[in-house]
């Protein structure tokens, strides 16, 4: 693999892309954010491009109750993305969120991929728990109407003792049919006991042909494996 292979998914896998460029209006992402009181908003978010094919998404939403800030960079062209999400509950009560994010890509025709992905999960706060929500994973993926994949999957709980943190990880891998399409969709939903604060942060990737699950670069991670702290 060349080395600026190494860089383009160094970068996918981390989202630490800076921002160096002009933004693009037509290079447009879609962050909804919806909690279990009630509360549901949809942004439009316009894509910077930041080198080798990439393109950042970064957004806020910060209320009297909950805090959501993302910063996803992708390669539209793949279809690959990195994850930052961290939400904050300030409300006196456990809330539910749901955090989604589409990714406009190049159309791709549908037929035999590889996937994989990776995600890390930090929790902060004193005795708290994060919870999944009934039988859903925290963490899943979809290109056009097809369900790619799905990281920390119910039931699965991440828990701090006393003042503190606690991580966990997750990685997943597969090969599968599909019908194609020209969005790349990632959702994160759970629990988060008041006084919580998460930072979840990966990578995702899908390559039509057997080649894919090599070329994504998070290689080490081939076998399925979820490591809680």
């Amino acid at each position: 693999m060349t080395t600026g292979t190494y860089t383009r998914l160094a970068a996918i896998c981390t989202a630490a892309a800076v921002y160096t460029t002009a933004v693009h209006a037509d290079l447009v992402g879609v962050l909804d954010v919806t909690t279990g009181s009630g509360f549901s908003q949809t942004i439009s978010i316009d894509g910077t491009e930041t080198g080798q094919g990439m393109v950042a998404w970064s957004e806020q939403i910060l209320t009297e109750d909950f805090l959501v800030a993302i910063t996803m960079v992708g390669d539209p062209t793949a279809p690959s993305l990195g994850t930052v999400v961290q939400a904050t509950n300030s409300s006196g009560a456990p809330m539910q969120l749901s955090i989604d994010f589409t990714m406009p890509m190049n159309p791709m025709a549908g037929g035999s991929v590889s996937w994989m992905g990776s995600l890390a999960a930090s929790l902060n706060g004193t005795d708290v728990l994060l919870d999944t929500v009934l039988d859903t994973a925290v963490w899943n993926a979809s290109i056009g109407n097809d369900l790619i994949g799905t990281l920390f999957d119910a039931p699965f709980q991440l828990q701090t003792d006393g003042t503190g943190s606690a991580t966990a990880t997750d990685t997943g891998s597969g090969n599968l049919n599909w019908s194609g399409g020209d969005t790349l969709r990632v959702q994160f939903a759970f629990t988060l006991d008041s006084g919580a604060s998460v930072m979840f942060n990966g990578g995702f990737g899908v390559i039509p042909g057997p080649g894919a699950l090599a070329l994504l670069g998070c290689a080490p991670f081939v076998r399925r494996r979820k490591r809680p702290c």
